[in-house]
C-alpha cells in the first residue's frame, strides 16, 4: 500500500513543505507539498530522503567505548539504552558536583541545515536545567551576523525580504539558487515583474548568473563597498532624510572627546540626566526626550563647540555628521582598491540605491564566515538604514509570531551560571552572552584550563572536528576530555573519541512540531505537527526523546513534563488555544493570523510616544555607545579580515597604517562579537 504524508524538510533552513511518500512501511520518494508557504520546490537534499533512511551506515544501537582513546581500534560494545544513560546521568552528574556544571560543555548542530530543529529547544532546556552555561554551536560563522549582529543598529534581526513588493533585491553573501530554493522562486518572480537584483559574491554560480548586477566582491571587503554607498547617498542627498531625521539616532549630538552622547543636564541646570541633544532647525541645541516621540525639522548634520554647565567647552557633532567624516574616504577608486571591483560595477551599484527603491536584502555565510562579519553588518545595516525601507512594503518586514511558549528560555539557566560562559569576558556582546560559546573557547578550556577546566561533552549530532577551524586542535581538546558522548545518525570523526556513541533517529522516525516557519508572515503563522511517517530502524531514539530520558535521570522530571513530549508540545500551543491532537487534523499544518502592521517602529503606545526600536537609543543606531562602552568602534567602517592580502602580520598585532589604508580599531577590537575559529 501507498501512503502520501503531509510533513515538512529538516534539512535546511527552507522547512519546504514536503510528502513523503511511503510504500509497505519504506520511505520510497518525496513529493512537493503545494500549497504550503515554503512549498513548491525540493532541492536533491531533501529528495535524498529514502537514501538516508535506509543507509547501512546508519547508528542503530547504543555504543560503549571499551579501549583508550589513542587505540587503534575503540572496541565499541553495544549497550542496552538503560545502561548508557545510566552511567551517562552518573558521570554528569558527579563531574558537576565536583567542578561544577560548567565543567561539563555541550554540543548540539545547527537547527539551521540539519533535523536537530525538531529537537534543540528541548536539548537547549535540558542543558540549561542541568546549569550549564556552555553550548557550542557553529553560530558564529553561520548566521550571527543576520539574526544578532544585525540587532547591534535595528534592535532586531534582518527579518524577511518582502520579495513581492520590491524594486531592488540584494542577495549580500547568499546564493538562494543553490540554498533555499523557496526564496530562488520568490526572486525570479520579482525579477520577471521588473525588479532588479544585485548580487555581491566573489562566485556567480546560481544566483549570481540570474542578476541584473552581479559584484565579485575580494572576500571580506564588503564593508567597504557598504560604506562607499553610505558616502554616495549623503553626498548625493539621495538617503531618505525624513526616516533617518526620525528614526535613527543620527540627528543626536556626540560629545567628540568621550565619544558618548551628550545628555542635557550637561548643558542646562535643569536638563535631564537621561535626555539626549539635538539641533533644532536654526542648528542651536535642544533637549531631546528619551520615551521617544519623533521630532523632525532639526539637523542632521552639524558640528559645532558648545560651553557646558561647568564652564568647559564641548566640542560637539550629530552622529549623523561622525557618519559623514567616517564614510568621506570611501570614494569610488578607493571602494575598487579593496573590492577589486570596476568602478563602473561599484558606481552601479550605488546609482541604483540612490533611486530610493523598495529594497529587499538578505545576506549569510558569505559575509558571515569572516573575521570582520560584524564590522561587515553594521555597516550593511547603516546603509539600509539610510533607505529608510526598513519594516516597509518591498523592503525587509519584521514578522509577527502566534503567541507561543518556548521551551528553551535562556533564564532556565541561573544567573550566576550565565556569567560563566566561556569566552564572554572576551565576547560580551556575542554569542557568550545567550551561552552559545565557541569551538576555540571550549579548546582552550579543556587543554590549558583556561579560565577553568573543562572536563566532559555531550554533543548533540556536532560534528565540530571537521565543520569549524583548527581541526588538529579541536580533535586533540576532544582526547584530553575525561568523559564524551556523541549523539548522531551516523559516526563521524567527533562521535570516534566519545566514550558514548547513542544513535539517533532521522526525522522521519519521529513526531515532530513546528511553530511558524520563514520567508513570508503567513510562514511565520503557521504551525505544523508531523507525524512519523515510517517505523524507526534498530534501537534509535529522537534526540528529544534522549534528552528527557537523561533528564529524568538527572532528576529534572518537573523540568520535562514527566518524560511526556506531547505535554510539553501541549505546553507550547496553550497561549493559541490548541493542542497535538488539534493540529493532528491539519496534517499540512494551520495557520494562526495575526494582525500585522508595517512600520511597526511608528505604533503609538498608551503615553502617547512611539514605539521605536528595542536599542538603548529607542532608534536606529548608526551610532553605537553601546559598542562603545565596550571598547569597540561605535561607527561602521570596513576593517580587514584576518589572513587579508592587504595586511601584514605585524599589522595583524597592532593598529597601524597599511598601504595607506588607515585601520581605525586594533586587532581585539576588529568585531564586537565575531571572532572566527579560523582565524
Amino acid at each position: 500500500m501507498k501512503q502520501r504524508l503531509p510533513g515538512y524538510c529538516t534539512l535546511c533552513r527552507s522547512r519546504c513543505g514536503a510528502v513523503t511518500v511511503v510504500e509497505d512501511g519504506r520511505l520510497v520518494g518525496v513529493e512537493v507539498l503545494n500549497n504550503h508557504p515554503t512549498g513548491g520546490a525540493l532541492c536533491a537534499k531533501g529528495r535524498a530522503a529514502p537514501e538516508i533512511v535506509a543507509s547501512p551506515r546508519r547508528l542503530t544501537v547504543p555504543l560503549k567505548r571499551t579501549r583508550p582513546r589513542d587505540a587503534a581500534d575503540p572496541g565499541w560494545v553495544e549497550v542496552s539504552w538503560d545502561e548508557a544513560l545510566t552511567e551517562i546521568a552518573d558521570r554528569l552528574r558527579t563531574i558537576r558536583a565536583e567542578s561544577g556544571a560548567e565543567a561539563v560543555a555541550f554540543g548540539v548542530t545547527t537547527p539551521s541545515g540539519t533535523p536537530m530543529v525538531d529537537s534543540f529547544e528541548w536539548v537547549e532546556r535540558f542543558i540549561r536545567g542541568f546549569g550549564s552555561p556552555n553550548l557550542i554551536y557553529a553560530v558564529e560563522i553561520c548566521g550571527w551576523h543576520k539574526d544578532f549582529a544585525h540587532a547591534l543598529t535595528f534592535g532586531r534581526g534582518i527579518g524577511f525580504p518582502d520579495y513581492d513588493n520590491a524594486d531592488a533585491i540584494i542577495l549580500w553573501g547568499h546564493n538562494p539558487a543553490r540554498t533555499w530554493l523557496a526564496q530562488a522562486t520568490r526572486i525570479a518572480d520579482a525579477r520577471r515583474r521588473g525588479a532588479k537584483v544585485v548580487v555581491v559574491d566573489p562566485k556567480p554560480n546560481g544566483s549570481g548568473q540570474q542578476a541584473d548586477l552581479w559584484l565579485r566582491i575580494r572576500p571580506g571587503a564588503d564593508g567597504a563597498l557598504a560604506m562607499g554607498a553610505i558616502r554616495h547617498l549623503i553626498a548625493t542627498g539621495s538617503f531618505d532624510a525624513d526616516f533617518v531625521d526620525a528614526w535613527t539616532n543620527g540627528s543626536l549630538l556626540v560629545d567628540r572627546a568621550t565619544g558618548r552622547f551628550l545628555r542635557a543636564d550637561a548643558l542646562w541646570p535643569d536638563g535631564a540626566p537621561d535626555a539626549f541633544v539635538r539641533l533644532d532647525a536654526s542648528g542651536s541645541p535642544v533637549p531631546c526626550d528619551t520615551r521617544y516621540a519623533p521630532e523632525r525639522g532639526g539637523q542632521l548634520r552639524g558640528a559645532l563647540s558648545i560651553r557646558a554647565c561647568d564652564g568647559r567647552m564641548i566640542s560637539a557633532a550629530t552622529a549623523f555628521e561622525l557618519l559623514a567624516e567616517r564614510a568621506a574616504p570611501y570614494t569610488p577608486d578607493r571602494v575598487a582598491a579593496l573590492t577589486w571591483l570596476d568602478v563602473a560595477d561599484i558606481e552601479a551599484f550605488y546609482a541604483l540605491l540612490a533611486t530610493r527603491p523598495r529594497l529587499a536584502y538578505h545576506s549569510w555565510t558569505g559575509v558571515g564566515q569572516h573575521t570582520n562579519a560584524t564590522s561587515i553588518e553594521r555597516a550593511i545595516a547603516s546603509l539600509y538604514a539610510l533607505t529608510g525601507a526598513c519594516d516597509r512594503p518591498g523592503g525587509n518586514r519584521w514578522p509577527v509570531p502566534p503567541p507561543t511558549r518556548p521551551l528553551n528560555d535562556y533564564n532556565i539557566l541561573p544567573p550566576e551560571q550565565q556569567a560563566k560562559a566561556l569566552g564572554l569576558a572576551e565576547l560580551p556582546l556575542g554569542p557568550p552572552a545567550k551561552g552559545w560559546i565557541t569551538a576555540r573557547d571550549f579548546s582552550r578550556a579543556v587543554l590549558e584550563g583556561e579560565p577553568y577546566k573543562v572536563r566532559a561533552l555531550v554533543a548533540f549530532g556536532t560534528n565540530f572536528v571537521v565543520s569549524q577551524g583548527h581541526s588538529e586542535r579541536n580533535k586533540a581538546a576532544l582526547n584530553a576530555l575525561e568523559f564524551q558522548v556523541h549523539i548522531d545518525m551516523f559516526m563521524n570523526p567527533t562521535a570516534e573519541s566519545a566514550d558514548f556513541v547513542l544513535p539517533a533517529s532521522t526525522p522521519w522516525e519521529r513526531d515532530a512540531l513546528k511553530i511558524g516557519f520563514e520567508i513570508t508572515q503567513q510562514a511565520v503563522e503557521t504551525v505544523q505537527f508531523r507525524p512519523r511517517m515510517v517505523e524507526p530502524i534498530g534501537a534509535v531514539k529522537a534526540d528529544y526523546e534522549i534528552a528527557a530520558a537523561l533528564a529524568l535521570k538527572l532528576g529534572m522530571g518537573d523540568l520535562f513534563f514527566g518524560g511526556d513530549i506531547e505535554a510539553g508540545w501541549n505546553y507550547q500551543l496553550a497561549p493559541l488555544g490548541v493542542g497535538v491532537e488539534d493540529l493532528r487534523k491539519h496534517p499540512e499544518g494551520r495557520r494562526f493570523p495575526q494582525a500585522f502592521r508595517d512600520e511597526k517602529y511608528a505604533v503609538t503606545r498608551e503615553d502617547g510616544t512611539a514605539a521605536g526600536f528595542a536599542t538603548p537609543t529607542r532608534r536606529v543606531e548608526i551610532y553605537s555607545e553601546l559598542m562603545l562602552r565596550h571598547g569597540y568602534d561605535p561607527l561602521p567602517d570596513h576593517v580587514e579580515p584576518a589572513g587579508s592580502p592587504l595586511t601584514t602580520a605585524a599589522d595583524e598585532r597592532s593598529d597601524v597604517r597599511c598601504q595607506g589604508l588607515e585601520r581605525r580599531a586594533s586587532p581585539d577590537r576588529r568585531s564586537a562579537v565575531h571572532r572566527d575559529d579560523r582565524a
